[in-house]
């Protein structure tokens, strides 16, 4: 993982960053039977990101119920505040990151791919 996020530099790798909590992707996170992944995108915060696996007692009431109304309602806009604990990643913003022209016009994409595996 690089800590150079600079898209000139590292042949565009970016910045990564590793989740302290298991079961955050792969078969262990299918196992589990998924998961909430939280994004949160400011000018003043940069982006940050909360994860908590399926069935931790520590999941927001909000994002539960927000995950279980998008399937009848569509997106719902909720905010983080201080009862979620810290980002599980984190990309703060400054005098040496400009936000809206670096991440603002960016849409964020979660690719679920599904594999049917023949016999």
């Amino acid at each position: 993982m690089s800590t150079n996020c600079d898209a000139n530099a590292n042949f565009n790798q970016g910045c990564g960053t590793q989740f302290n909590k298991g079961a955050s992707y792969g078969s262990a996170f299918n196992q589990r039977g998924g998961g909430y992944f939280v994004m949160a995108r400011t000018g003043t915060e940069g982006v940050r990101v909360w994860f908590w696996q399926r069935g931790d007692p520590k999941v927001p009431y909000e994002v539960q119920q927000s995950a279980m109304e998008y399937v009848v309602a569509g997106p719902a806009t909720i905010s983080p505040n201080p009862t979620w604990g810290t980002p599980d990643a984190e990309f703060p913003v400054g005098d040496w990151c400009d936000y809206n022209s670096h991440f603002d016009a960016h849409m964020m994409v979660f690719d679920l791919t599904f594999c049917v595996c023949m016999l």
